[in-house]
């Protein structure tokens, strides 16, 4: 079985705004991509998506998908498989730190790390 992992970088300072108003992430990881995205994301830059295979991953305590669920937020929208989640700056940046060799994930919230910003997401 797989999902659809949905990850967006965001500002900071957009996060208000998205606790308020979850469901425009909704838009932002539809599959036909044709909604305007929120302010500040650029859909080419911004995003990550990918299969997800939980059979295929060591969810233990220390798989970063446990540590966003752990210290992210859940922001009482529903995805698919569960809320949409948002991880603040700093955890962005512990997150990035204890990813494990060369992945598009650890990249992604390198970057994130790198320019301050908050991931949002969800399993689709």
């Amino acid at each position: 079985m797989s999902f659809w992992m949905h990850l967006a970088k965001i500002s900071p300072a957009h996060l208000p705004a998205i606790r308020e108003q979850p469901g425009v992430l909704l838009d932002l990881f539809s599959d036909d991509g044709d909604a305007e995205p929120p302010a500040g994301i650029d859909r080419a830059t911004d995003l990550l998506e990918f299969q997800f295979r939980p059979e295929a991953e060591n969810l233990d305590h220390h798989h970063w998908l446990s540590t966003v669920h752990r210290v992210g937020e859940a922001l009482g929208e529903d995805f698919d498989h569960g809320d949409l989640f948002a991880v603040g700056p700093d955890q962005v940046a512990n997150i990035a730190g204890t990813l494990p060799g060369d992945s598009p994930v650890k990249e992604f919230f390198t970057d994130a790390a790198r320019e301050g910003r908050a991931v949002v997401g969800g399993l689709g």
